[in-house]
Formats: structure tokens, sequence, C-alpha cells
């Protein structure tokens, strides 16, 4: 790695003329990395720390010891150390968004990631995580997506991914259309869509005349974005089945074409052959088939530990089952993992509140509320709960709450339906 030589090379230019026990030091910790050895490198390096803590090379490099043996709060602090000491170490700020990423820590991680590639666009690890930052943060931002294509069209990997992050956006969308109702432009505009991509001409046709019957010319906004991620959709799985025929990420790519015309049992065939457990787990759990669902999220999680998708949603299926002991301890997992998910203490107490654990229901509704605010679905959780402590008073509060945000945001809707009907 360029950046790791360059940070070596400083360092023992700098130490040649001024400490030999430090340049031998460096010295013996590099090769005990080459040879594998990185708890032996990471003591020698914590060993020249305590002598001198002002190197952020050693910093640096301790760091991405760190990284390796998956320690990524140590990591964490050793990349940020080597930062206040030098901030222009471009392997430092990459590792470390690399890092934040791991930590769940997406913003942190996406912010680190934008630096690196500001000076350095053709980045691919900078891309590619930058992405998944995105994804985990629930945005869909098309330029980002456009700048790591432009870099590498021909990268299978990120190409995949991006595919990923748009099909996600997509269902979005999906889901707010239908919130709109049938009779809404936006759902109409959007069955329309849905019916020319299966090739349905009676359905197109259909779509049309309704459409015209609202007098609905411009396509809305949201399906214009729709339209800008089907076609990225599709650009970006063509070069994955195109380049990578027999790789994993065509499986995975054949499998949602299966799905999307509803053949489930071609697409579970294509999963499973790609390896692909928690996209066969979520179609399982989609169709009701809980217990194989059970299994396919737990093999995701064996390959992939870090899956914290996977981890959450086996937690939800555990609910949808009524095991609530099996939930709970995967829900603590992730928020060890992911402190900052607001939506994962929330899913915490509800099952709290399940097994009976009341206060420790309400101390994780109230994190969830604190960590993101507009979970409105949580005062309603909180109102029961309070109802099972007899606190009538501080259920109605929450049910206020909940119902003048409830109010408030069908306004906003409202008000959006009236502008694309104009």
């Amino acid at each position: 790695m360029k950046w790791l030589l360059s940070l070596t090379l400083t360092l023992l230019v700098g130490s040649q003329q001024s400490n030999p026990w430090l340049l031998e030091s460096f010295q013996k910790a590099r090769q005990a990395e080459k040879q594998g050895q990185l708890e032996e490198a990471a003591s020698i390096y914590r060993a020249i720390l305590r002598r001198d803590s002002h190197l952020p090379e050693v910093h640096h490099n301790l760091g991405l010891i760190y990284y390796q043996l998956k320690q990524y709060q140590q990591a964490a602090d050793s990349l940020g150390k080597a930062l206040q000491l030098k901030p222009d170490l471009l392997g430092s700020q990459l590792f470390l968004g690399l890092t934040e990423f791991r930590l769940g820590e997406f913003e942190k991680s996406a912010g680190w990631l934008r630096k690196v590639l500001a000076i350095e666009p053709h980045n691919r690890e900078a891309q590619l995580f930058l992405i998944r930052d995105e994804r985990a943060l629930d945005r869909c931002d098309v330029a980002t997506f456009q700048n790591a294509l432009g870099a590498f069209p021909n990268d299978v990997e990120l190409n995949f991914t991006v595919g990923l992050a748009c099909i996600e956006r997509i269902r979005e969308i999906s889901r707010q259309a239908k919130d709109l109702g049938p009779a809404s432009p936006v759902y109409l505009w959007l069955s329309l869509r849905k019916a020319e991509e299966k090739k349905d001409s009676e359905a197109t046709e259909k779509h049309r005349q309704e459409l015209n019957k609202l007098g609905s010319v411009e396509i809305p906004p949201i399906v214009q974005e729709y339209d800008t991620l089907a076609s990225l959709v599709d650009h970006c799985f063509h070069v994955v089945l195109t380049l990578a025929p027999d790789s994993r990420y065509a499986g995975s790519v054949r499998g949602y074409f299966c799905e999307s015309q509803n053949q489930i049992e071609e697409a579970l065939k294509e999963y499973r052959a790609a390896g692909d457990h928690f996209f066969a787990a979520r179609l399982l759990a989609q169709n009701v088939r809980l217990p194989e669902a059970e299994t396919e999220y737990q093999m995701a999680l064996q390959a992939d530990p870090q899956n914290h998708r996977a981890m959450a949603d086996l937690a939800m299926l555990y609910v949808q089952k009524g095991e609530y002991e099996k939930a709970l301890p995967l829900l603590n997992r992730l928020l060890q993992q992911y402190p900052t998910d607001a939506e994962g203490w929330a899913d915490l107490g509800k099952v709290q509140h399940k097994m009976g654990q009341i206060q420790e229901a309400v101390r994780s509704f109230g994190k969830a509320l604190e960590l993101d605010p507009s979970l409105n679905n949580v005062h309603y959780q909180l109102a029961s709960v309070y109802r099972t402590l007899g606190r009538s008073d501080l259920a109605s509060e929450e049910l206020a709450k909940f119902e003048a945000t409830r109010k408030d945001e069908l306004k906003k809707f409202e008000a959006r339906r009236t502008d694309t009907t104009k």
C-alpha cells in the first residue's frame, strides 16, 4: 500500500541521525508485520510510543494493525492520534474512514472518505465504502454513484454495490407511493412504470387512461428519481453479468431479477448458489417461511458477523415468532457495535416491554428518541409502557405527542399531494 510505504520511509529518514534504538525497533515491528506477527508488531509500536508519543507514523501503523486484528475502537484511537499530530496523512484519513464504518459511525466515516476523495478521486476503497456509508444512512446520492462509476466503470463489486443502493431507494419510493394511495399521480405513474417494465400492455394502457383522467401530464419528481435509479440498476447489473457471469455477484443479480418477476423458488436457488444467505433469508421472511428464513439469517451471520442488517432482521424475525429471549441478545450485540442506531434502541424497547422489563424499555425508547426525535411510533410505544406502569398521565402525554406529529405529517402529506396534482 503506497500510503504505508511513504509513512515508513518518512520515519526511517527522520530517525537515522537521531535515535538508533527507534530505527531498530521500527524495523523489527515492520518485519513482524511482514511475517504476520501482528500482536508482536503492535507490542513494539506501543513500546516506541511509550518513549515518544509524538510520532504520527507509528500511531498510523499501529492503527493499521488494530484494523487488521478487527480491534476497531483501538484502531480509531490510534489513527485519530496520528491525524492530530499530522492532519494531512491521507492513509490515516482513509483507514479512519474504514474503521468508523466498522464501528457503525457512518456519518463520521463518510466525512473522512470524502476528504480522501477530494485529494485522490480514484481511491477505490474510499469510493466503495462511501457508497456503503450512504446505504447505511438510508441516503441515495446519485452524484456519489456516478463519481464512483466514472472512476471505476468496470469494477464488478462497485457496480453491484451501487445497484443494491439504488434498489433500496426504489423500494422506499414504492412504499411512499403506496402511502399516497392508489388515486395519487405518484402511485399511478409508478404503476405505469412497473407495467412497462413487465411489458404488460393491458395494465400499461389502463394506467395511462387513469393518468389522463387526472390530467397528470408531467412526471412527478419522485418518479423521475425512480427512472434515474432504475436506469442505474440496469446499467450496473449489466456490467456485473457481462464481466463476471460466474461470480457470486452475478448470482445475486440473477436472484434479484427472478424475485422481481415473483419467481420465488428460482430466486432462492440463485441466491443460495451465490452464497447470498441474507437475500435468501429476506425473501423467505417476506413470504412468511420463517423457519427457513431463520436458518438463512444464521448462515449469513456465520459468513459475516459484521452484517448488522442480518442481525437486526433475525432479531425482528424472533419478535415475529414471539421468541423474545432469542431476540434480546441479538439486539444487545447490535447496539454494542452500533450504539447510535436509533431504530435498534426502539426495537430493543419493544422486546424489553414484551419480556416485562418495563424500566429497561422506558430507557431504550428514551434513547431512541434522543438519537432520532422523528421516530414518532416510539411515542406510541412509550404510551403503552406507561400504561403498564399505571402512569396514565405520562401515557397521555406520549399519545398527545404521537397524535400531534401524525397530524403534522398528514398536513405535509396532503400539501405534497396537492402539489403533484397542480
